[in-house]
């Protein structure tokens, strides 16, 4: 069973006719952000469900998380079948930054959440993340991470 939600509005689920895709690709991977592309017909019921960069969509299978994130521009074909593009939430780390200039001398755990810390108190809630059990060491517990500029919070994270 696979249900597709566009904030809580039901896109999706494979036991329902009325709400049936004509394409569904969702890819995810270790350390990226992934993607899902949605295609539905032109008299679908969450046709106009989708704004840029605003809209959470979820993709469950078998009632388990198996993709969160934001959709990006629909583009629609000569046939207004609409095709969502959708980022996934580790994407939304691109949306905060970390004014340069900075240095961190501290363990990796202290780091990367003082820096979560810092792109949460930026964004709308929905982007925000909670920081759970850090599970990286460093053989000193301790690194150094400097920059002079101002920086993505997704490339400070890319440094850890």
């Amino acid at each position: 069973m696979i249900q597709v939600y566009a904030d809580d509005s039901l896109v999706y689920d494979s036991r329902l006719e009325d709400y049936g895709l004509l394409g569904l690709n969702v890819t995810t991977g270790l350390n990226k952000g992934g993607t899902a592309e949605i295609v539905m017909p032109p008299r679908h019921p969450a046709y106009n469900s989708f704004a840029s960069y605003k809209t959470v969509v979820t993709v469950y299978r078998d009632g388990l998380l198996l993709f969160r994130g934001r959709s990006l521009y629909p583009t629609d074909d000569f046939y207004n079948r609409r095709t969502i593009t959708c980022e996934g939430e580790r994407c939304f780390l691109r949306d905060g930054i970390l004014r340069g200039p900075y240095i961190y001398q501290d363990a990796p755990a202290a780091i990367f959440t003082d820096v979560i810390n810092l792109y949460n108190a930026q964004v709308d809630a929905f982007k925000r993340f909670v920081v759970g059990t850090i599970t990286v060491t460093d053989p000193n517990n301790y690194i150094r991470l400097e920059n002079e500029t101002t920086e993505q919070t997704a490339a400070v994270i890319a440094k850890l």
